[in-house]
């Protein structure tokens, strides 16, 4: 039986996929292979990948989304930053 699920290569969450699994290596690899990528994509969670990455302490993965661009003062759905997150972490 095959199945009709998408792969995490193709799926729409590609880049919140590997930044769960900290795959910051591959990350780094499928960032210099594409021109254009949406850094913003928001989950179902309403997280881009870089909240994704900051909240599970993925710091290889953060940075790589940062030097790429991705928007630090970008506010998930609860109003959070990748710094609010950061610093809420910190606290602990």
């Amino acid at each position: 039986m095959i199945s009709a699920r998408k792969t995490p290569e193709k799926s729409r969450y590609h880049l919140h996929y590997l930044v769960w699994h900290n795959k910051h290596r591959q990350l780094e690899k499928e960032l210099s292979a594409l021109e254009q990528v949406d850094l913003e994509v928001l989950d179902p969670r309403g997280r881009t990948p870089l909240h994704l990455a900051v909240t599970l302490g993925h710091l290889d993965c953060a940075r790589l989304l940062v030097q790429r661009g991705a928007d630090v003062s970008k506010e998930n759905r609860n109003g959070w930053t990748g710094n609010t997150a950061k610093n809420s972490k910190s606290a602990y």
